[in-house]
């Protein structure tokens, strides 16, 4: 099974790769979520897909968060991104522009 992180999960480009890989999960795991600061998206994705790590980048948006889904870990700020993205197979990277750089230099 494939262990994937999905950066910027309550993007457009979350979304869809969340919807397709809805019907494959025999073959992936999703390991990995991240937002900037749509916190309440990002928890009701948790609750359904139950990663081990969800990042928020914005730190203030990240200070909101009182409960996250048991076995489930929080982490805050951009570097963040780079813990998530070493404990996955694969990675889809649908952060806005230079947001995602750091994570593409480290991969």
């Amino acid at each position: 099974m494939k262990k994937i992180a999905i950066l910027g999960a309550t993007g457009s480009i979350g979304k869809n790769t969340l919807s397709v890989l809805s019907g494959m999960r025999d073959a992936y795991e999703i390991v990995a979520l991240s937002c900037h600061n749509q916190v309440a998206a990002l928890l009701e994705l948790a609750a359904i897909y139950k990663p081990a790590l969800l990042a928020v980048t914005d730190e203030a948006a990240a200070g909101s968060v009182t409960e996250v889904p048991e076995g489930t870990k929080l982490l805050s700020g951009q570097q963040s991104l780079l813990a998530l993205v070493d404990m996955a197979d694969l990675v889809v990277l649908g952060v806005v522009a230079i947001a995602g750089w750091p994570v593409l230099v480290h991969c």
